[in-house]
């Protein structure tokens, strides 16, 4: 097969694709214009966020129109197409819409909900209710949709109407550098870890956080932030105005870099999720899997009713805590304490699905799957 991803910015996820597609014989070409590393440093800073807008949602829609209406040699046969910047799938269908390739609209996050949340537009703005119709667009006309989750794709297909082909996909993550190292019991005296690690933008809550560090927090936990965005520069400025004194037991730190994030992982017990109460229809914090694949037990703070939820749950790796429920958060933080041995178990049973289920292989092998059955259609 030959496959394109196109994308705004290639995540580590999509590069794990590449990687896989090609182990198994196809051949995979990427138009993009941001790597990773350079779309997470300049998301980070105040003045480089206003050049990043310009790349993804000016910059690049320009290069690709230019790259695909020239012809293609050889011909693509399927383009996965990420909605970075949303607007991405509806206008490579669009241009494609004139050769033989399959469109594979891969929905990361829900727009416009996601601006909506945000409270950047108002839901019955102009601009919104153009979003809107090319929302519909995509969905009716892209050959397939990808969702993460179920929630998430009754939510979309109830809003915006069925897509012409649905299937559920969980984004994954690699679990290479963890894949010899298992978890391992946590002695009776080991401070435990409670890791955030990536970004914290407006779908995410902390303002349940910010309310739990004002409570007594049990001597035997530390809660680390290796993260950017525009919700983390506002989290350090409540935490700094608080005055609270957390003797190292909440450090904030930036985001991780390549070389360290596997050590940084391995070496914490449990991974830290936020959704804001809304945010469950919007998007999917894809964190979860390198928790899992790494062995971290996970604490999902997000309605019950999400697709984070789910994964928690159905796998029995972690807890699942309602925004704003601080009485609850804090049982589970004594449970934690006093009981190590279901820390392991969680831990193990995070790992093992991880692998199995979560790995970027078997999500690899779930798209080529996908693949296959729109040939035969």
């Amino acid at each position: 097969m030959n496959i394109e991803i196109i994308s705004a910015d290639i995540t580590s996820i999509l590069k794990g694709l590449k990687v896989e597609w090609e182990k198994a014989g196809h051949f995979v070409n990427q138009i993009t214009t941001l790597t990773d590393t350079e779309y997470h440093y300049k998301r980070s800073r105040k003045w480089s966020r206003y050049g990043l807008r310009w790349e993804i949602y000016g910059y690049f829609p320009l290069k690709l129109f230019w790259q695909l209406r020239r012809k293609n040699e050889p011909p693509v046969d399927f383009r996965v197409l990420v909605t970075s910047p949303f607007y991405l799938p509806a206008l490579a269908q669009w241009l494609s819409k004139s050769n033989k390739s399959y469109t594979i609209n891969l929905l990361y996050d829900l727009f416009p909900e996601a601006i909506i949340q945000a409270k950047i537009l108002r839901a019955d703005s102009l601009i919104v209710k153009y979003m809107e119709s090319l929302m519909r667009y995509s969905l009716k006309n892209c050959s397939a949709t990808v969702f993460f989750g179920e929630y998430m794709r009754d939510y979309t297909e109830s809003r915006y109407g069925r897509a012409q082909h649905s299937v559920v996909i969980p984004c994954g993550s690699d679990g290479t550098p963890f894949r010899n190292n298992p978890p391992e019991p946590i002695m009776d005296n080991e401070e435990i870890t409670i890791l955030y690690s990536g970004s914290i933008g407006y779908m995410h809550d902390i303002d349940t956080l910010l309310k739990l560090f004002d409570q007594k927090l049990p001597k035997c936990i530390k809660f680390v932030f290796h993260s950017g965005g525009v919700g983390y520069s506002k989290f350090k400025k409540e935490v700094a105005m608080s005055g609270f004194n957390f003797n190292n037991r909440l450090i904030l730190s930036g985001p991780l870099s390549e070389q360290d994030w596997p050590h940084v992982m391995r070496n914490s017990q449990i991974g830290l999720v936020t959704l804001a109460h809304g945010a469950e229809n919007v998007c999917f914090p894809s964190k979860i899997y390198s928790a899992l694949v790494s062995g971290q037990a996970v604490l999902a703070i997000c309605n019950k009713k999400s697709d984070l939820a789910q994964v928690v749950l159905k796998h029995d790796c972690g807890w699942v805590v309602e925004p704003g429920d601080i009485g609850t958060i804090v049982k589970v933080l004594d449970k934690i304490c006093k009981n190590r041995d279901e820390i392991y178990q969680k831990r193990l049973n995070a790992f093992k699905v991880g692998h199995k289920y979560y790995d970027i292989s078997s999500v690899a092998k779930q798209f080529i799957k996908l693949f296959n059955e729109l040939l035969t259609k």
